[in-house]
């Protein structure tokens, strides 16, 4: 089954994004895979600690430089620390959280 997601227009500021909805329930499969470019490293911790595996696909220097100066060495640690769990893949464009079950693909950066 697909659907496609959309912030309704009645939507205020305290509600949960569909988008958020949509990755944490994926997330929480046993197996995740990350596709994204550009993706806050809060967030993709995140989602990442409720899976029981993951894998991250993205463009590591377009990644790197689209975060913050202050955000960089968190995300650099993060990196080092995560070798074996990240591939960089030069323009690489995609977004998708897949997991064994669903996924959810987009053009909405991940941050």
């Amino acid at each position: 089954m697909s659907r496609i997601l959309y912030h309704s227009l009645e939507r205020s500021s305290a509600d949960v994004s569909p988008f958020d909805r949509a990755i944490l329930t994926v997330a929480a499969q046993a197996n995740l895979r990350i596709v994204s470019p550009y993706i806050g490293i809060s967030y993709l911790e995140r989602i990442i600690e409720r899976a029981d595996d993951w894998f991250l696909v993205s463009d590591i220097e377009a990644w790197l430089s689209s975060l913050s100066f202050r955000a960089r060495p968190k995300a650099w640690s993060f990196i080092r620390s995560n070798l074996d769990k990240i591939h960089h893949c030069e323009g690489i464009h995609a977004k998708a959280v897949i997991g064994n079950a669903s996924a959810m693909l987009g053009s909405a950066n991940l941050t």
